[in-house]
């Protein structure tokens, strides 16, 4: 593998941010790419190309997941990340790890490198964002995705088995490979905050993976006249619910390391002269710690009570993800610190804030390690960035740390 290290070609991984970045790309230099979407499709289809022209055994799983494989042998070494995004994100966000998963393909082969038994995978759907499920491909491919799932519908009405038949597929992601006999998984990511930055430091080892729960909260009042109905015996929903948000930020800023986030709220009807009679939020709660994130749902529990007895309404929790934090495989967490050593970094280990996929395969009993490349400009937006300069060195230390473990 060592041989493949002069064949990287930072110029060639710059071109091919370029052409994914072009699809689904928004007018101020974004990308729109949602899960089981025609361009989330399309940038599926131009990575099997790539991979394709280098060999690659091209597959898609019932979960629309591309599967890459090269080399022989029963376990494979599992090299993997995202392909989709966020409404008008950035064009790194997953689809980088999945360039230098390629430009490893690209330079050992250039380099006549045998390789062990490799499957790049791109996969489905890991934002979420379209159908509220995160991690969707990995989940069906490691056994963990949620029962009956298929049936959530995004904002057209549209559900996820409707989306998988659309492009080709029966609409059972459970049937996707159960993956949990791979010998190992990597996955290659932009850090998406700004603890490399800041240490001036290009690459990192990811230590931990934190812990997520989501929730789709509905409250039922009562709807209205705001000018006729007295302030005493109103079922308002929204003060109910702004009553909720507040003990849920409160809850996370007394807990350290806790974060906690409300991102989507409506109220209906929607009129300003209107007692809103029912409000739905979204809740996402992060921690490293499983009893601190706990602990701050659980205070949301508590004021739901609370909101139901003194204002009147009711309300009703959907759990849409509920997972543990990872601490990722040490033996392979080593590899990686050798690696960067290696390439001229000194190891940094860092907790991810964000989820990612490599937490299933890791909660499914695979050996797991991470890398993060350096990013600036925050991310899920369109100024996110990284360098190729960056991207070719972490694939670098990918190809050494294949070479270490293999």
């Amino acid at each position: 593998m060592r041989a493949a290290l002069a064949k990287v070609d930072v110029a060639r991984l710059g071109e091919r941010i370029e052409e994914l970045g072009a699809i689904g790309r928004t007018a101020d230099g974004g990308v729109t790419r949602l899960g089981l979407s025609p361009e989330e499709d399309a940038a599926k289809t131009l990575v099997a190309r790539w991979l394709q022209a280098r060999g690659g055994r091209i597959t898609r799983d019932p979960a629309a997941n591309l599967i890459a494989g090269f080399g022989s042998g029963d376990r494979a070494i599992v090299i993997a990340s995202h392909l989709d995004s966020v409404p008008n994100g950035g064009k790194y966000d997953g689809h980088l790890g999945v360039l230098c998963a390629v430009e490893l393909i690209e330079a050992a082969t250039a380099a006549g490198v045998a390789l062990p038994r490799l499957d790049i995978i791109g996969w489905t759907d890991e934002e979420g964002a379209r159908f509220g499920v995160g991690l969707f491909g990995s989940a069906a491919a490691y056994g963990r995705l949620p029962e009956g799932v298929v049936a959530r519908r995004d904002r057209d009405g549209v559900s996820i088995a409707d989306a998988l038949r659309a492009l080709g597929h029966d609409g059972d992601p459970a049937a996707a490979r159960r993956r949990g006999t791979d010998r190992l998984y990597l996955e290659l990511h932009i850090e998406q905050g700004p603890n490399l930055e800041r240490a001036k430091r290009p690459l990192g080892v990811v230590r931990t993976i934190v812990g997520i729960t989501h929730l789709r909260v509905t409250v039922e009042g009562a709807a209205g006249h705001a000018g006729t109905t007295p302030m005493e015996g109103r079922r308002d929903a929204l003060v109910a619910a702004a009553e909720m948000v507040l003990a849920l930020d409160d809850a996370a800023r007394r807990r350290g390391g806790t974060v906690a986030t409300v991102g989507e709220i409506s109220a209906e009807p929607g009129a300003k002269n209107v007692i809103p009679g029912r409000v739905i939020f979204t809740v996402d709660v992060r921690s490293p710690d499983d009893d601190g994130r706990r602990a701050v749902v659980s205070v949301l529990e508590d004021a739901k009570r609370d909101a139901v007895q003194r204002r009147g309404v009711r309300v009703d929790f959907d759990t849409l993800a509920d997972l543990p934090a990872v601490e990722l495989d040490k033996g392979i967490r080593g590899a990686l610190g050798e690696a960067l050593r290696e390439v001229g970094v000194e190891p940094l280990e860092l907790v991810s804030g964000a989820g990612h996929d490599a937490q299933n395969p890791a909660l499914a009993g695979v050996p797991t390690g991470m890398l993060f490349i350096r990013s600036t400009n925050g991310s899920h937006n369109p100024r996110e960035h990284a360098t190729a300069e960056d991207a070719a060195l972490a694939t670098k230390a990918l190809i050494l740390s294949i070479a270490r473990l293999n």
